[in-house]
């Protein structure tokens, strides 16, 4: 039973998209702009740990080639580790690239690799590179995710604003609804709350 007798309106296509987004209750209850927070720091958590997850792959797989490679010599199955963990980290510097057009070889290194080469020895520029980390780890998001992060992130008032205005039962409809029109103009403003009052 819904709390507050809220209607739920869930279809068998929709039930799935629903399991996806916890603590619905509260935004059909009201509780917009604390529900709307909740999302965005629970993407950007969910980012630290895929990046936390790409550091390690990185470095395991950079230790098993390294480990392969020396001892070699000792045993030749040694180089089968080697091989994997190549092979592993190769996957993963192809995977990310593919999806943020980054070149990321090493471990705990943020953003391209050869932007971070030409700021080696600039002081400043280092500090706004460090100042970027917050979109450089939204990237490691699936690209879905990240595309939500940045719309909760650009239009957070205009969705609060809007929402308000949403019966309860529809408010997360209106939500993907929201979303759904952020992706098709590719992250541009959305139109204002009385333009979209209108259709």
């Amino acid at each position: 039973m819904q709390s507050n007798n809220i209607p739920k309106i869930t279809t068998k296509e929709t039930e799935y998209l629903r399991e996806q987004y916890p603590s619905l209750s509260h935004l059909e209850a009201g509780n917009i702009a604390q529900w709307l927070q909740e999302r965005k720091d629970g993407l950007f958590e969910m980012a630290r740990a895929s990046e936390n997850e790409a550091d390690m792959t990185r470095v395991l797989g950079l230790l098993a080639s390294g480990i392969g490679a020396v001892c070699y010599a000792v045993n030749p199955l040694a180089l089968v580790g080697g091989l994997i963990g190549g092979a592993a980290w190769l996957w993963f510097i192809v995977e990310h690239s593919n999806r943020t057009k980054e070149i990321a070889p090493l471990p705990f290194v943020r953003g391209n690799f050869i932007d971070a080469l030409a700021l080696l020895g600039d002081y400043d520029a280092r500090s706004n590179y460090q100042a970027d980390h917050l979109a450089n780890t939204v990237k490691f998001l699936e690209r879905q995710s990240a595309e939500e992060y940045t719309f909760l992130h650009a239009e957070f008032e205009n969705i609060v604003q809007y929402l308000t205005q949403v019966e309860p039962g529809k408010r997360f409809y209106a939500y993907r609804w929201m979303f759904g029109w952020f992706g098709k103009l590719k992250g541009r403003q959305l139109p204002t709350y009385e333009s979209m009052a209108l259709t």
